[in-house]
């Protein structure tokens, strides 16, 4: 099969079937196959495509030939490491041309920092090609060889040969990620598929089993007097972060912050998966007061030196899925059940507990709780029986006894 051919046929296969991978990763690596089948010998591809994501500046995947893929992704601090400014994409991302390095054997006094593993893979040849997306910014693609002599002039003709169709699918699956990420920040994990795959219409969505989660921040007009805004909004980020690490760790979702309140589910199928998610959801209630309290070790332990939050547990059937207007929906959890857990979260001030919990709730985990009496909640139809979870040392009445505190 002569070179030009060869060639025609590789871009046919990139414009076809490349976008039809499941993913960048299965892409580069039916790419690395299909080049050394058409006699370009490439040993290691990577990928490198700026993202909209609010923690991670990029994302790539790295074929290497018998080793499989692999994804790596890089935080937006990478923009000013010495790792980033001094390698061949720096400057492929900066000027729009293409980078060759020849790999020597020994080491060099000046070098970038990718060659000494180049180097250690058994690298000879190493190229960053730039690639142009719709919007005229630049991504990249690299390739090495371990050939002896490195690449020829006709493997990088045939290289250069299918940047703008590589361009094309990477693009497609830039834009797909960039999608995902972004709905993922701000619906959640688990509802951004939803959304993804077609449940846009008002009133798409079902009725799910969930432990109903709210947490609430006390004090927040007098902390509002004592701060900037922008220092208010770093106090909220604190506090954001210490509510969504604790539930998402253990499994459930925030769906929503709405003011300085946190709304979070912890969906389940069955008895079996309730007593898991009202035991997980529990814990994470723990685990967020703990976080709330090292509010001591930042910046602002000089003006707070604690936060308090109210955290409330219910647990019930919910309609889960897209409310709102016919142009601007929500997809959020609504039903009595949510109606209650807000309320409860409301007496967590008055009754001077940071977690209430109700009896439908209280009913799925083995710890033990505190009554603390029947309540009226506004907009709720029947009373509900309302407790708080006992400190740990309330279960050992031994160890109670011994430092002189009395069970409740």
């Amino acid at each position: 099969m002569s070179g030009e051919l060869a060639e025609l046929r590789l871009r046919d296969w990139i414009l076809d079937r490349g976008h039809m991978n499941e993913d960048l990763g299965d892409f580069v690596a039916a790419l690395g196959e299909k080049l050394n089948g058409s006699g370009i010998p490439v040993y290691r591809i990577s990928s490198g495509i700026p993202i909209l994501h609010p923690l991670i500046r990029a994302e790539s995947a790295m074929w290497i030939e018998g080793e499989g893929t692999s994804m790596r992704q890089f935080p937006l601090s990478l923009v000013k490491d010495k790792m980033f400014t001094n390698s061949p994409l720096f400057h492929v991302y900066e000027k729009g041309e293409p980078v060759r390095v020849a790999i020597s054997p020994e080491p060099q006094p000046v070098e970038f920092e990718i060659v000494p593993e180049l180097r250690a893979e058994g690298a000879t040849d190493y190229v960053a090609f730039p690639l142009t997306f719709s919007d005229g910014s630049y991504k990249s693609i690299t390739m090495a060889t371990r050939r002896p002599a490195g690449f020829t002039d006709a493997h990088m003709n045939a290289l250069e040969s299918i940047l703008r169709p590589v361009a094309m699918v990477f693009e497609i699956y830039a834009h797909k990620r960039s999608a995902s990420n972004l709905l993922g920040t701000y619906l959640g994990r688990s509802t951004a598929p939803r959304v993804l795959a077609g449940e846009i219409q008002r009133g798409d969505g079902q009725q799910i089993e969930a432990v109903i989660w709210f947490s609430d921040l006390r004090g927040f007009t007098d902390l509002s007097a004592r701060f900037t805004p922008r220092e208010l909004v770093e106090v909220l980020d604190f506090y954001f972060e210490a509510m969504t690490e604790a539930v998402e760790e253990r499994g459930g979702e925030v769906l929503k912050f709405i003011g300085d309140a946190v709304l979070a589910i912890f969906p389940f199928a069955n008895e079996s998966e309730a007593r898991a998610a009202a035991t997980q959801a529990l814990e994470a209630a723990e685990a967020a007061l703990d976080n709330i309290s090292k509010i001591n070790e930042t910046n602002f332990a000089c003006c707070v030196d604690e936060l308090s939050v109210g955290i409330s547990l219910h647990l019930g059937a919910v309609f889960y899925g897209n409310v709102g207007g016919r142009e601007r929906l929500d997809f959020t959890v609504i039903g009595e059940a949510v109606n209650v857990g807000s309320r409860i979260n409301g007496l967590t001030r008055d009754l001077g507990h940071p977690i209430l919990a109700s009896e439908d709730f209280v009913e799925y985990v083995d710890s033990p709780f505190t009554e603390v009496g029947v309540h009226t909640l506004k907009g709720v139809r029947q009373p509900q029986r309302v407790y708080h979870p006992q400190p740990i040392l309330a279960a050992m009445p031994g160890v109670l006894a011994q430092s002189g505190m009395s069970m409740p």
